[in-house]
Parts: structure tokens; C-alpha cells; sequence
């Protein structure tokens, strides 16, 4: 297996943050989706007060944001001045 299969996601060119390359990184994308509605619907049900389902649903989202860039970051290539 190449080195270059083992990447997932790519840098972007401008600004930060990384793209899926291949479709491994989109199957990551989409399975982060699923878990990041899932839990906020399961949030909402769980709470009877809306504003606590909020508070804890912008928690579980910033919880699942640095999870899915450590994955990328995980997975991703050298930068392009490394190479």
C-alpha cells in the first residue's frame, strides 16, 4: 500500500483545515455527521429544559469538532512545505 493511500484528507490550500481526498475521508465525514445529530437529538430528549439541551448540544459540538480534526490531522499528509 502507497503512503499516499494512507491519507484521508488533504490540506486546503488557503485558510485552515483539511478536505477529504478520498472515500475514507468522506465515510469519516459522513459517520461524524450521524454521531454529531445523533447526539443532539438525543440531547434533546434526554433534557426538559431547553436551554440546558442547548448548553450541553454546543459542548457535545465542540467536543465532536476536535475529534474529527484530530482525525484529520491524524490522517492527513505532510504539509506542503515538508515535502
Amino acid at each position: 500500500m502507497k503512503s499516499e493511500d494512507k491519507v484521508w484528507f488533504k490540506k486546503r490550500s488557503h485558510g485552515p483545515g483539511w478536505l477529504p481526498k478520498n472515500w475514507l475521508g468522506w465515510l469519516i465525514v459522513f459517520v461524524w455527521l450521524m454521531f454529531v445529530t445523533g447526539g443532539i437529538s438525543w440531547l434533546n430528549l434526554v433534557f426538559e429544559n431547553v436551554w440546558l439541551a442547548m448548553a450541553v448540544s454546543v459542548v457535545w459540538c465542540g467536543f465532536m469538532l476536535g475529534v474529527l480534526s484530530a482525525v484529520a490531522h491524524l490522517k492527513s499528509g505532510k504539509p506542503k512545505d515538508m515535502e
